[in-house]
């Protein structure tokens, strides 16, 4: 039942991971400020009630 070892994978697969890892890490420190900021800012909007608006007849004195 025993096939040997099977050395051969881990090669493509070590491989893979650590392009995964590197090209994960440059996304993440391009985006991630991007996406942070959008995120915050969609919370606000989404959190916002009516009475946090400004209230215009304020702003005409």
């Amino acid at each position: 039942m025993s096939q040997g070892p099977r050395t051969p994978f881990i090669y493509p697969f070590a491989l893979g991971v650590i392009c995964g890892v590197i090209g994960g890490t440059t996304l993440g420190a391009l985006l991630g400020h991007r996406v942070f900021s959008a995120v915050v800012h969609l919370v606000s909007l989404l959190g916002r009630r009516d009475e946090d608006q400004l209230r215009f007849d304020l702003l005409l004195q």
